[in-house]
């Protein structure tokens, strides 16, 4: 079996993602014989180019399965494939819409109905991150719901101060975290800054973090008093699963599978989206230092969610 995994690589300086190449990297570390290939360039242009060029790579090298990863770069799988199963992997916005000015946008509504049609007509397979992802889908039964996995040795538990100080950052103030660009709409940067403006303590600090590498990211994690997630949507956010990993305090607004994974542990918080109600949870928050999650969570262990992949591949070469 051979498989190639097939993403964007349009933030990345022209490779994937790299938190698709971790999920195959997983895989290569449980046997699969598994290749990259990075779609580049935007638009229509850009993505009939990336469809000539993997058309070509498909010519030259055997491939069992294309797994591609956001509904732009399946297409562009449709598009070159010869006989190759398609594993499609939708990530969230592809199917929920692109939220800007306080509504979504009207051409990510046609993106949705059009990845909508194309896994239920189109793919062999269709993968979702989280159940409300899946309830876009609701009719199909060629769909699972399976998120991303968590590589233990990268995200891991660490002494604060020691964090802190690989990161050259004090050890006086309390540190909310908010791990994500606050450039995208959809992560709802506005409420996170009205609520710390509105606490008025001079001894927390605000730190937005994104763009870094997984292994910088852990010691952002572990440098935080509270991980803060305001989004207005989300599929399955990794900032949480990753935090969770790291025994971090969290404070979510309820998107996306975020309830699943917070539920039961002790200074974790899902709130509404009421300012005094997300303060007071991120006030009881910041008295836990830290918290218990790393063990209850084997089911996020990349390695667990590759064996889910794999088991799907072997059933589409039946």
């Amino acid at each position: 079996m051979k498989v190639l995994f097939l993403a964007s690589g349009n933030n990345n300086k022209g490779l994937v993602d790299n938190l698709i190449n971790a999920q195959g990297l997983s895989l290569i570390k449980m046997g699969v014989d598994l290749e990259f290939f990075a779609v580049n360039g935007r638009g229509i242009s850009g993505y009939w180019s990336s469809a000539m060029q993997l058309r070509k790579y498909l010519k030259k090298n055997k491939i069992d399965i294309i797994h591609s990863h956001f509904g732009w770069c399946s297409l562009v799988a449709l598009i070159a494939r010869r006989k190759e199963k398609i594993v499609a992997s939708f990530m969230g916005d592809d199917l929920l819409g692109s939220y800007k000015n306080g509504f979504y946008t009207f051409k990510s509504k046609q993106t949705v109905k059009i990845n909508k049609i194309f896994a239920k007509y189109f793919y062999d397979f269709n993968i979702v991150k989280s159940k409300n992802l899946q309830n876009v889908l609701s009719n199909l039964k060629n769909v699972s719901v399976i998120p991303n996995g968590v590589n233990y040795e990268v995200f891991f538990p660490m002494d604060k101060i020691n964090a802190r100080n690989q990161l050259g950052l004090g050890i006086e103030k309390k540190i909310v975290l908010f791990a994500a660009n606050p450039e995208r709409p959809e992560k709802n940067f506005s409420l996170c800054k009205e609520v710390i403006e509105k606490m008025g303590r001079k001894d927390i600090e605000l730190l937005v973090v994104y763009g870094v590498n997984q292994q910088t990211l852990n010691l952002y994690y572990n440098s935080a008093d509270v991980i803060f997630l305001t989004s207005i949507h989300e599929g399955s956010p990794n900032v949480i699963k990753e935090a969770l990993v790291s025994n971090r305090p969290i404070v979510a607004t309820n998107v996306g599978d975020v309830k699943d994974h917070l539920i039961n542990i002790d200074g974790c918080y899902v709130t509404n989206y009421d300012v005094n109600e997300i303060i007071f949870s991120i006030e009881k928050a910041l008295t836990k230092g830290s918290i218990d999650a790393r063990g209850k969570l084997d089911y996020l262990k990349s390695e667990n969610v590759a064996i889910k992949i794999i088991n799907i591949y072997k059933l589409l070469l039946i």
